[in-house]
């Protein structure tokens, strides 16, 4: 169970008895041991200035409890004193929520108390008469924090309102893409439109005296940036060398609302995958090195599924020679006996959100369509594995002899012809493919008997198609060399 760090701020000398018996009653009296109170009083300097120690807790407190009195203290050189610094330093982090002040009653407070009071009006505050009557208050907040607490505990976290968000925060682009992938025909060209739309079609939207909440699942979605709102909301992606993670040859960080993050997944992925290619006469005939629609069945498993109460954590999608990784935080809710054993699932709005864009199908599916597509493909089944917080599914890729067969019997092909390749090109691009032959524009222009200009413009073809690259020769840049990029070519 978490503990909950509080910050007791106050003039020491006014209030000293007052801070030790709200430490006593936080640690001992209330919360069941939830609460683990900081008081610079008790605290052993180790050498470090009483500034550095006390703004240092402050930023890594989850509660404020600040105190006003008769006395402001001492003002420093940026003129405040040192409780109303701190408090300055705790609303400007993640936790200001959960700040709150007690002044207390019948003071003739100066001018900078007065300001100070004025500030505290703008947060969670109560006014006590004596000690007693502030302890109760104290008391009475944090049991409602710790109640507040559970009740969004027993909430799916894709289904609470946490983030207060101005309409300017809805990207129009993804709300219409949405609809475009749901097949269904809505107008959001007004903001009542809008509004209507996030409030009562998909439910993610809350509207309360012209204030607005987006749920979780809303900013995952909807939101410009969802990852000003979750952190925890990325997907990294790395190509390494070999079989471990040593030698990284690319990787990337993408957070995108959640359409759109497929898409990138989906291009990301294809640049970093390996393509077997051959040319047969007029045909170039591709396999790439898994099929992609079972690697996004997990990805859309892993988004839909992951657990975003751990904050620190993202989902990885690693590439490695002879497999691919995709890791997605929390502990598995699945349990396999057989492909249909699938007993839970979280996040049933994210989940819901995915089935109107056809983007997953009921639940359970998943598992049994990965495998059906790896055995279409002649491949082995992915393989599971769940250790701590993670969920890894694992897809192992073929030897270049199964990929060699699989195009012999099966394969995407690509008409050259109708790319506009003429017979040189096509020859030059089998010699590359097939025979995994590099080219300067002097070689091409020898090999084909035509001018230093014909054979860079022909280069200069196959490279706007996408076909070949310039290429590096032993970790050195080659400007004036031509071949496959980094594929298996056989």
């Amino acid at each position: 169970m978490k503990k909950y760090k509080i910050f007791i701020s106050s003039n020491q000398r006014e209030f000293e008895v007052e801070r030790l018996k709200i430490k006593d009653l936080l640690e001992n009296k209330l919360g069941y041991g939830l609460f683990e109170v900081f008081l610079f009083e008790s605290t052993p300097a180790f050498g470090l200035k009483p500034k550095t120690i006390y703004l240092d807790e402050v930023k890594n407190s989850d509660i404020f409890i600040g105190l006003i009195g008769n006395e402001y203290g001492t003002i420093y050189e940026n003129g405040l004193s040192a409780s109303e610094e701190e408090f300055d330093t705790f609303i400007q982090g993640d936790n200001s929520q959960n700040t709150f002040m007690f002044i207390k009653k019948e003071i003739n407070p100066d001018e900078n108390t007065d300001k100070f009071i004025k500030k505290a009006h703008e947060v969670t505050y109560k006014k006590f008469k004596d000690t007693d009557d502030l302890l109760k208050e104290i008391e009475y907040s944090l049991s409602k924090f710790l109640l507040n607490i559970k009740e969004k505990q027993d909430i799916e976290f894709d289904e609470r309102y946490t983030h207060n968000i101005n309409m300017s925060d809805i990207d129009l682009n993804q709300v219409n893409y949405f609809i475009e992938k749901s097949k269904i025909d809505y107008d959001i060209s007004t903001q009542k439109k809008l509004e209507n739309f996030l409030i009562n079609k998909v439910k993610v939207l809350k509207k309360s005296d012209n204030k607005f909440k987006l749920s979780n699942a809303g900013i995952l979605f909807f939101a410009k940036k969802p990852k000003d709102f979750l952190p925890q909301h990325e997907v990294k992606i790395a190509r390494f060398q070999g079989r471990d993670k040593i030698h990284i040859i690319d990787s990337m960080e993408l957070n995108y609302p959640m359409l759109l993050l497929l898409d990138k997944i989906e291009i990301a992925i294809g640049k970093l995958m390996k393509i077997a290619q051959k040319i047969d006469g007029f045909k170039r005939i591709d396999i790439p090195e898994y099929p992609y629609t079972a690697l996004r069945e997990a990805i859309v498993n892993a988004l839909a599924h992951r657990d975003y109460n751990l904050k620190y954590s993202s989902i990885s999608i690693f590439i490695f020679e002879n497999r691919i990784e995709i890791t997605s935080p929390g502990k598995s809710l699945i349990k396999i006996k057989s492909i249909e054993d699938i007993y839970a699932h979280r996040n049933n709005k994210i989940c819901d959100l995915f089935r109107r864009t056809f983007d997953m199908e009921k639940f359970g599916t998943g598992i049994k369509k990965m495998n059906k597509i790896m055995k279409e493909n002649k491949m082995q089944h992915p393989e599971f594995k769940s250790k701590d917080d993670f969920f890894k599914t694992i897809f192992y890729n073929r030897s270049e002899k199964e990929l060699m067969d699989l195009i012999l019997e099966d394969s995407t092909t690509v008409d050259l012809k109708k790319l506009g390749l003429n017979n040189k090109e096509i020859t030059a691009l089998e010699l590359m493919i097939n025979h995994k032959k590099i080219f300067s524009p002097q070689d091409y222009a020898e090999y084909f008997n035509v001018s230093d200009r014909t054979a860079r413009r022909h280069l200069s073809h196959l490279v706007n198609e996408g076909l070949i690259d310039k290429i590096q020769i032993n970790g050195n840049k080659k400007n004036g060399y031509y071949g496959i990029k980094s594929n298996t070519n056989l």
